[in-house]
């Protein structure tokens, strides 16, 4: 390699550093930036709620004397267009900052956004872009919801009569009370914990890593799907069919039923209790099989590569 090629790459290197350590000094040392809180008043009348926001918390607030407002926490350049157009709230954020503010920045501050508006039914709830947490409480009603959430934590109690999507990327999502006519949850990485869910259709559950624990659900399907993680079943009575499928995991059922049951793990075990008596078909691989004689009822088919099996029915 020639000398004056070696000495630009060495230059460019040390300027380099050089310029890292500015940015990263400049970054450290600076000010925190000002959060301003603003409160928008709303006086036109909504069914429908659309928020697309950042790195916020969000949480909506019930009142009973009709009041309508939005408080955001906010800075100069990170700040939220509040308005009702057309019969539809909608929030969004805007985020003016430089791309190194954002890639060196070490003052992080989870600003929030409460949404007050009076408690009973809307017609669509419609979330997405969040990395902060989002609870909306028992108090609200909506006929269909759609919830797309980056990185955070979820909290749904309010009711959704129609269709339910949820989709998140890291994170935890817990959905409780509510009576959906579908409900469908994909998750990358996190956690997913359903409680007191009755479905009138299709359950499907997917978390990439993580686990899934459902709690006093009902469904006419369910189907549960997870590559690194457990799911967990309890008191889970479904209509038609159950079918779980996970690659690295234990699958628990306890006091569960179906008419047709099929679980399929690679690496885990399966074990629990169902209610009632099953056509048993049941291998594994490696593992020990423990199921209990074949009676009247439909077919649960349970396979497992490296896991052992043990099922027993309720007395």
């Amino acid at each position: 390699m020639k000398k004056g090629l070696i000495i630009t790459l060495i230059l460019g290197i040390i300027l380099l550093a050089a310029g890292g350590g500015i940015i990263a000094y400049a970054v450290v040392n600076r000010e925190p930036t000002p959060i301003i809180t603003n409160t928008y008043e709303l006086t036109d009348e909504f069914t429908n709620i659309s928020i697309d926001i950042g790195a916020e918390a969000l949480e909506f607030v019930p009142t009973t004397d009709g009041t309508k407002k939005v408080v955001c926490e906010e800075t100069e350049k990170v700040y939220n267009t509040v308005k009702v157009e057309e019969g539809t709230l909608k929030i969004v954020q805007t985020d003016n900052s430089a791309w190194y503010e954002n890639w060196f920045n070490f003052d992080v501050r989870n600003m929030k956004v409460t949404v007050y508006m009076p408690q009973g039914e809307y017609d669509t709830l419609n979330i997405s872009g969040s990395t902060g947490s989002i609870l909306v409480p028992n108090e609200f009603s909506f006929n269909v919801g759609t919830i797309k959430l980056s990185t955070g934590a979820l909290t749904l109690a309010s009711n959704v009569k129609g269709d339910l999507d949820i989709e998140a990327s890291t994170g935890s999502v817990s959905v409780k009370n509510i009576t959906p006519k579908s409900l469908r949850v994909w998750m990358s990485t996190g956690a997913l914990s359903l409680d007191n869910v009755n479905v009138t259709q299709a359950c499907t559950l997917r978390v990439s890593t993580g686990k899934i624990s459902a709690k006093n659900v009902t469904a006419n399907t369910l189907t549960a799907n997870s590559s690194t993680g457990s799911i967990t079943l309890d008191n889970v009575v479904i209509v038609d069919s159950i079918a779980i499928k996970a690659s690295t995991g234990d699958v628990t059922l306890e006091d569960c039923d179906a008419q047709t049951l099929t679980i399929e793990t690679s690496t885990g075990d399966v074990s629990g209790t169902l209610l009632t008596t099953k056509i048993f078909d049941a291998h594994s691989d490696t593992g020990h099989v423990n199921v209990p004689l074949s009676g009247v009822g439909g077919i649960c088919k349970i396979s497992t590569e490296t896991g052992s099996i043990t099922i027993r029915i309720k007395a």
